[in-house]
């Protein structure tokens, strides 16, 4: 099975006080962000939990990350182990899958039963303006959502705002990199506070230069 798999003042380089940050609107800007992003690169980290009873599943895998505008995708594996080196690449609507065990790529349904990451996402929607799409959906979906902003922490060395989302579902948790104002982390926890789904974003370069080959796999 394949595995593949967040003021205007920010905009320009400052900062917000904690006590003036409207999260709505950080959320807002984090989307006007994204549409003058051409490119980037990361580390992912998916991790999906399931349930039942006292016994807990977790699968997680991590993927160097490369996407480019309009929609093309490159996912390299790094873990788990038994699928490392896997390589997938959606561009042009169409999702091109190099296997360990195969010599050569072959193309797969991106929207068949195989073509998702560990939190059940499908490959073309694992970009930043996806997750941004989810999370702005979650207050228009569900009006009674309680937008709160949790204050700055620290990750990987850098500031990031967090933000959190609350409404009879569960909870979510935003985490929006202060200087580059796009999202490093989202958390998504049960009512009973149960992690189910979480993504992490390391390493983050923007508007990285790429090579017209990067998304060609023949």
């Amino acid at each position: 099975m394949i595995r593949a798999v967040v003021v205007v003042g920010m905009l320009c380089g400052g900062a917000f006080s904690q006590d003036a940050v409207d999260p709505i609107e950080l959320i807002r800007q984090t989307d006007a962000q994204f549409q003058q992003v051409r490119s980037y690169t990361c580390k992912a980290t998916s991790i999906c939990k399931t349930y039942h009873g006292k016994k807990v599943s977790t699968y997680q895998d991590v993927v160097e990350y490369s996407f480019q505008k309009p929609k093309s995708i490159k996912m390299k594996w790094l873990a788990p182990w038994n699928i490392r080196g896997q390589v997938a690449i959606y561009s042009d609507e169409q999702l091109k899958v190099h296997l360990n065990f195969l010599p050569m790529p072959m193309s797969i349904d991106p929207n068949g039963k195989v073509a998702k990451d560990a939190g059940g996402n499908r490959i073309y929607n694992t970009d930043f303006g996806a997750v941004i799409r989810q999370i702005m959906d979650i207050k228009k979906d569900i009006p009674e959502t309680e937008v709160t902003y949790l204050g700055i922490v620290q990750s990987n060395g850098r500031q990031v705002d967090k933000v959190s989302l609350r409404n009879h579902e569960g909870l979510v948790y935003y985490f929006v990199d202060r200087e580059l104002l796009l999202p490093v982390a989202i958390e998504q926890y049960t009512p009973e506070m149960q992690l189910v789904t979480a993504a992490y974003f390391e390493d983050l370069k923007v508007n990285v230069a790429m090579s017209p080959y990067e998304f060609v796999q023949d």
